[in-house]
């Protein structure tokens, strides 16, 4: 069983007589240990798929299933726990409490699952394998651009996640920051048995990951590379 299936999946918006159709037909399966990179041009829905694969979004036809369970259908208990616990979404987008320390931003996916002591710790281990523990008492706005990426992939990672989704996280970053990002991300991957799909602003051959292209609306297949093919149109 895949950790993570997308089986024909549409997404449409639909705004008085207009219609958008951003994605059409998606079909995708990530195993454990896998990374998925998604690249394409700016609008061409990326965040949108990550969305609906996180189940944060719902498609407007098709399922997602996380190890075989249709994300759409949970109770939205069930589903927050899963969040929780089993499935992480990173962005750049700064906390919604833009005051809270690295630290404390790191530890707030284990509060209810441990002591706040146990958290904050776990969260200081988190922050220093990604090398920032140093930045762990700093606010947002005191940190630097590729310091806010590794605390956002440490919120993400401190969960100890089966499933990691990133959105847009290095498009920020200059060449040797990426690089280091990646290898933590293929370390997770490779060494963990984590699951990861995110968006990239680079092409295949700098990713060195399994990528798929977000172009024109249509699922492409040339050999054993799948290519998802999306666009923006209005109907």
């Amino acid at each position: 069983m895949s950790l993570l299936r997308l089986e024909s999946v549409n997404r449409v918006y639909t705004r008085g007589a207009s219609s958008m159709s951003v994605l059409k037909d998606v079909s995708l399966e990530i195993d454990p240990g896998q990374l998925v990179g998604i690249y394409g041009s700016r609008g061409s829905g990326k965040t949108t798929l990550l969305r609906i694969a996180a189940g944060f979004e719902r498609p407007t036809h098709g399922r997602v299933l996380f190890q075989g369970a249709d994300l759409a259908a949970l109770e939205a208990d069930r589903l927050a726990q899963i969040h929780r616990e089993r499935i992480a979404f990173a962005e750049r987008d700064a906390p919604h409490i833009q005051d809270l320390s690295a630290i404390d931003y790191v530890a707030i996916p284990l509060y209810g699952r441990m002591s706040p002591g146990a958290a904050r710790r776990r969260a200081a281990t988190s922050l220093t394998q990604l090398g920032v523990g140093d930045c762990r008492d700093r606010v947002w706005d005191e940190i630097s651009d590729s310091g806010r990426v590794l605390i956002a992939l440490a919120h993400a990672l401190v969960r100890e996640p089966e499933l990691l989704v990133i959105d847009d996280l290095t498009a920020c970053l200059g060449a040797l920051d990426r690089d280091y990002v990646m290898s933590l991300l293929r370390s997770s991957a490779e060494n963990d048995g984590i699951g990861v799909l995110m968006t990239t602003p680079d092409t295949p051959e700098i990713l060195q990951v399994d990528a798929r292209l977000l172009t024109r609306g249509h699922l492409i297949t040339p050999g054993n590379d799948n290519v998802v093919d999306l666009s923006t149109r209005l109907a």
